[in-house]
């Protein structure tokens, strides 16, 4: 169970969140790392995306990812969903330091974007994030899954949060460094400039002797317990 001290700090960004949500998801939270969820800026507030954190919330994921193999990764404009969905700010007084995006397709959620900006990193403040959106999934859903590149640091987090590596494909990229090996284009056009591809991770040992960019491509998933009538599973 959540310790008095966690309870409190939840107390404090969980506003509007109904009381049944309140009491799910528990086991899950052993799981996370007690000096990453309790430590950090005392300051930090968690809440939900607003329109007009648009601009802040590019610059953060952008500067987040700029030191991991998603540094070309640029967004001009936030993603919009479809289905379902949670997305939350973190955010202290220096502005937003943390994102979260989540989708929700059925019984299955797959964080979309995560970020921390860089001077607030290794603060716990992705965790807490995790935290907070685990209370605020619908009961129904029973995994959350997300997708990563070879970036250590990301890896690491993921496998501390609980997650286990369920699978991996290639990410491939075809730049001029690469040679045209079989592509072709419309008549007029040039041979391709570059070109973004996915490959089965069987084929990574061939394809790195033609490619000079290849990212191992890893899905995580966090299986999430059921609640029962008395509370969570345990």
């Amino acid at each position: 169970m959540p310790s008095p001290l966690q309870r409190q700090k939840s107390a404090q960004y969980t506003e509007g969140i109904s009381h049944a949500q309140l009491h799910r998801r528990t086991r899950l939270f052993a799981q996370l790392r007690a000096d990453d969820v309790d430590r950090g800026d005392t300051m930090l507030s968690i809440r939900e995306y607003r329109a007009s954190d648009e601009r802040r919330w590019l610059m953060c994921r952008l500067l987040s990812f700029f030191d991991t193999e998603y540094y070309d990764d640029v967004k001009i404009r936030k993603t919009s969903f479809a289905n379902d969905h949670v997305e939350l700010i973190a955010e202290n007084n220096k502005g937003i330091v943390g994102i979260l995006d989540v989708e929700i397709d059925g019984d299955a959620a797959t964080i979309d974007s995560i970020a921390v900006h860089p001077d607030a990193q290794r603060q716990g403040i992705a965790s807490k994030l995790l935290h907070e959106v685990l209370w605020r999934l619908p009961e129904s859903v029973t995994s959350l899954d997300a997708w990563t590149r070879g970036t250590e640091s990301a890896n690491a987090w993921y496998t501390s949060a609980g997650f286990t590596e369920n699978q991996r494909y290639l990410h491939v990229y075809q730049d001029e460094g690469s040679g045209d090996h079989g592509f072709e284009t419309p008549a007029g056009l040039s041979r391709p400039v570059t070109a973004f591809m996915h490959a089965p991770i069987e084929l990574e040992d061939t394809l790195r002797g033609r490619y000079s960019r290849i990212h191992v491509c890893r899905q995580y998933l966090l299986e999430i317990p059921p609640r029962t009538d008395d509370g969570p599973t345990s």
